[in-house]
């Protein structure tokens, strides 16, 4: 099987991903500083190298609290060279021009609906493509390397910039046994929450009140999950993101912080926690329940405890259907959590200085 066809050309995931990894690396080369960074993940140690410093600086504010040191020991467990179009000012290779043509001409023979390329012949290498933000990624598990090639920097979507890696990340992890989730968490040093539930719910609002609190923040959208004893939560992006003027008129120290402020009209207004709260930062947690946020509109916050059956509804349909290559294990692993772990209903009201307090309240009772 092949992965694309033209009418000259039959391309393979093999010949496309070390025709973009020598995009990449050219790019790369021509660079006369040295454009990199290494992120701990859990136990995971990952080497980024940008092609320059302006894809840098736009792309790393919402992981600048997973960034280490670089030692003479270090060893990584993935390298993603991350690359772009417009400034490279160099043409694609010849094979790459065809994939994209024939994306274009057939995106519904070769895409499914999550940006995965259906047609595989080597299922060593993983490739999605988001005609909607200009980014191609591509991950070869074998040789532990990750590309990410953006078509202009410039015009990254915000919330490409909010979950930078985002799909690297979810192939990360569950190449190794974990799972990544579309879910916040927040909680004390020795024990956090997960908070689940489609867009909407009161993830972002609830993580966001946690912040000036005894609680911490780990995230508010997607987060990892590590099958240690306990469960173990991971923070991935420091990014929060309200929407509309009434999630402004809630939390209004943010205005300043807004890293989006001329767009708010027609986006998620987005800020980073490093950047306004950094002390209120946690890069992991315990894992010790669920939390279901649920928007009432009553004045008080209040909780009651719910079942796993309700837990697993909240977080997997999401979860899945929002990142590319999810495998047949991923339901059975959320599955897995939820069933693992006490969860509560946590019913927000209007008071916002409530809903930490009731977070404390149930993890007092675990």
């Amino acid at each position: 099987m092949t992965l694309i066809r033209d009418s000259n050309l039959m391309i393979g995931n093999h010949d496309i991903f070390w025709s973009f990894y020598q995009y990449c690396q050219n790019s790369i080369s021509h660079t006369t500083t040295v454009c990199e960074s290494f992120y701990k993940i859990g136990d995971y140690t990952i080497h980024l190298k940008f092609a320059n410093e302006t894809i840098q600086k736009i792309i790393s504010p919402a992981q600048l609290h997973l960034i280490i040191p670089k030692t003479s020991q270090m060893k990584a467990d993935l390298t993603i060279f991350v690359s772009e179009q417009v400034s490279h000012n160099q043409p694609l290779p010849q094979l790459v021009k065809a994939w994209f043509g024939a994306i274009a001409q057939h995106p519904e023979k070769y895409l499914a609906p999550r940006g995965e390329i259906t047609n595989g012949d080597n299922q060593q290498i993983l490739i999605a493509y988001n005609g909607g933000s200009g980014i191609v990624n591509l991950y070869h598990l074998e040789k532990n390397i990750a590309l990410c090639l953006i078509q202009d920097i410039n015009r990254l979507p915000y919330y490409e910039i909010g979950s930078p890696f985002k799909v690297i990340w979810h192939w990360l992890v569950q190449s190794k046994g974990q799972l990544m989730l579309h879910a916040g968490a927040v909680g004390l040093e020795d024990k956090g929450v997960l908070l689940v539930g489609k867009g909407g719910s009161g993830k972002s609002t609830t993580a966001l009140a946690c912040v000036d609190s005894k609680l911490k923040y780990l995230s508010d959208d997607y987060c990892v999950v590590t099958w240690e004893q306990p469960l173990k939560v991971h923070s991935l992006f420091s990014t929060v993101k309200l929407v509309g003027k009434n999630d402004l008129k809630r939390f209004p120290f943010i205005n300043k912080y807004l890293s989006n402020s001329r767009n708010i009209e027609y986006e998620k207004a987005m800020a980073f926690v490093n950047q306004f709260a950094p002390e209120a930062l946690l890069n992991e947690l315990p894992l010790k329940a669920i939390c279901i946020p649920k928007v009432t509109g009553l004045s008080a916050t209040t909780w009651e405890r719910t079942s796993p059956a309700k837990a697993l509804f909240s977080i997997a349909p999401s979860s899945i259907l929002q990142l590319p290559y999810t495998n047949q294990n991923t339901f059975q692993m959320i599955s897995k959590v939820a069933s693992h772990l006490p969860c509560f209903y946590l019913k927000i009201g209007t008071d916002i200085k409530q809903i930490p307090e009731n977070i404390l309240q149930i993890l007092n009772e675990l």
